[in-house]
């Protein structure tokens, strides 16, 4: 006889629950993205691709990821 299986998922990872509770609980615990600044180099004449970006997050965290030289 066929089964019928129901899964829930985070919208964010993709991880798989077997309870819509736990999917969202999931989703809750993902930091989410608030503002992204691009920061360029001054002698970059082309000002093609930024040095860094500055992202902020929901609880007011700020990372800067750089480019590699």
């Amino acid at each position: 006889m066929p089964r019928k299986e129901i899964v829930f998922y985070c919208d964010i990872c993709g991880r798989k629950y077997g309870y819509e509770k736990d999917a969202g609980t999931c989703e809750k615990s993902h930091l989410q993205i608030a503002e992204v600044k691009a920061r360029y180099d001054k002698d970059d004449r082309k000002k093609e691709y930024p040095t860094s970006l500055l992202v902020t997050l929901g609880g007011g965290k700020v990372i800067e990821y750089s480019r590699k030289p």
